[in-house]
C-alpha cells in the first residue's frame, strides 16, 4: 500500500481498473477505504485522503489509466499556453474534448 501512495500522482484520481492492474483486489479497496487510506469519489474512482483533486488530476486519470481520448480544448488550452489576455480572479470551468463514437 505504501508504494501505491508514494507513486500516486498528486491531486489525481486512481480508477478501479488501474488499481486492479497493480494487483489490488476489490476486497483490498474495501479495506483501504474503511481504514481511510483511500477515499471513494464515486463508482470506480478513488483519491488520497486530505487531498483535493484538480481537474488536471482527473484528466490525468482518464488519459493515463483508462486510455480515453480526452483532451484540453478551446479557451482552456489557450490559457494553458499563456495566450490569455487578462487575469482571472474566479474559478473557471475547464473545456475538455473527446471524439464522438
Amino acid at each position: 500500500m505504501r508504494s501505491l501512495l508514494d507513486a500516486w500522482e498528486p491531486r489525481s484520481v486512481a480508477t478501479t481498473a488501474y488499481l486492479k492492474t497493480l494487483g489490488i483486489t476489490p476486497q483490498d479497496l474495501q479495506n483501504y477505504t474503511s481504514s481511510r487510506w483511500l477515499m471513494s469519489l464515486g463508482r470506480g474512482a478513488f483519491k488520497r485522503p486530505k487531498e483535493t483533486v484538480t481537474w488536471q488530476g482527473a484528466l490525468h486519470g482518464l488519459q493515463s489509466q483508462l486510455r480515453l481520448p480526452v483532451r484540453v480544448g478551446a479557451l482552456t488550452a489557450l490559457e494553458m499556453w499563456g495566450n490569455n489576455h487578462y487575469v482571472r480572479f474566479t474559478a473557471t470551468r475547464a473545456c475538455l474534448l473527446s471524439p464522438l463514437n
